[in-house]
Order: C-alpha cells, then sequence, then structure tokens
C-alpha cells in the first residue's frame, strides 16, 4: 500500500536525473599559453614590428545547447612598436585546447602597419584581414566540432597615442557544430535502473 507513492517519487528522481544528465555539455577551456599568434613580415622597412597575443577571456566555457554561441569581444591583442617604419605581413593563428580533449585549430590573414614616433607620443595605422573571414573549426571527436571566426581590425589597425606602445584588441565568436552531451556516467545508469526496477516491481504487485 506504501509502494505506490514511492514508486512515483523513484519515477520522477529518475526522469530528473536522466534529463539533467543527458542535457549537461563539455567544459570548454582554451588554452592560451600553448596557443600562438606568428606574424611573418613581407616588407619590413624601418623599426615597425607588430605582434599579436591571445587574451584568456571568455574561457572556460559550458555551452547550453549543441549549437550554443559564445562571442568575444576582446580575444586578441595586437601591439605595433618602432620609431619609424612600415610593415606588410602574414599572420597565423593556432588556437589550441585541452578540455574536453586536446584539439587544435587555425586561420591565416594578412595586414599592413606603420608607426611614426613625436616627441607627443606616436602615429601609428594600418589594417588586419583574415582570409576565409577568420573562420576555422575545433574537432573534439566524439564530443563534436566547435565552430569560430576570428574578428578582422575595424576601422582602423592603431591610431595616434600618446605615450609608449600602440595597441588595440579584436573579438572572436565560436558556435557549436552539434556538441554532443557529457556521456551518462556509470553511476546515475546503476540509479535509473534500480529505481526503474521499483518501479517494475510496483506494476507486478498492482
Amino acid at each position: 500500500m506504501y509502494l505506490k507513492p514511492i514508486t512515483f517519487a523513484a519515477l520522477g528522481l529518475a526522469m530528473s536525473v536522466g534529463s539533467a544528465i543527458a542535457a549537461t555539455f563539455p567544459e570548454i577551456v582554451f588554452d592560451a599559453g600553448a596557443s600562438s599568434i606568428t606574424v611573418t613580415p613581407n616588407i619590413d622597412i624601418g623599426t615597425s614590428v607588430v605582434t599579436g597575443t591571445f587574451l584568456d577571456n571568455g574561457f572556460p566555457w559550458t555551452p547550453t545547447s549543441s549549437t550554443d554561441t559564445l562571442e568575444i569581444a576582446e580575444f586578441i591583442e595586437w601591439e605595433i612598436n618602432g620609431d619609424l617604419g612600415l610593415q606588410s605581413f602574414g599572420v597565423t593563428a593556432e588556437l589550441k585546447f585541452s578540455a574536453p580533449n586536446s584539439a587544435t585549430g587555425g586561420a591565416t590573414g594578412s595586414g599592413r602597419a606603420g608607426t611614426i614616433r613625436t616627441f607627443f607620443g606616436s602615429i601609428s595605422g594600418g589594417k588586419l584581414n583574415w582570409d576565409n573571414d577568420g573562420e576555422g573549426e575545433i574537432n573534439f571527436g566524439t564530443f563534436g566540432v566547435l565552430d569560430f571566426a576570428l574578428a578582422d581590425t575595424e576601422p582602423n589597425f592603431f591610431s595616434y597615442t600618446v605615450g609608449v606602445g600602440n595597441k588595440v584588441t579584436t573579438g572572436a565568436t565560436f558556435s557549436g557544430d552539434e556538441l554532443a552531451p557529457v556521456p551518462l556516467p556509470a553511476s546515475a545508469l546503476l540509479l535509473l535502473a534500480g529505481l526503474g526496477g521499483l518501479a517494475g516491481m510496483r506494476r507486478k504487485k498492482s
């Protein structure tokens, strides 16, 4: 006579546990320290030097659906140094992730930048454009694919700055491409099986 409320409670718990676990997606961790940006001069006149550095913003990130999107306003910091010069360059970005497993993706682009240092500071300008809109993908194997798009510099690379060092940041967008949920743990499967058995006993008794 007391099995009925227990059975319904067991079924409700089983459904809530199964639903919660099935909807859990893996944490995605970007490794800014292991990632790299390589700037290769094509034309290098004077002392201008352009460098790029990944910022560890927006991560770790846990998607809430298989196609969830993460937008990061400041993902790469660009800097130009030098007293007087002009540089035309190619750029290669390598993005490394450490979770849910080790994976790598990349993008290439090109740009130009120049700088003039004065008594009042420095004047610099230029432009960076990624090939194919900076798009690429990170393949996590059984956990699915994460698409990304790196942003160009808009509207200009740098502008007049008082002081030493000229910097600008660019963003990135990450989008799930059928990311897979975290598999149901063995302990949860045993719990669900036990609760299901309890419900079966109630039906048999009825």
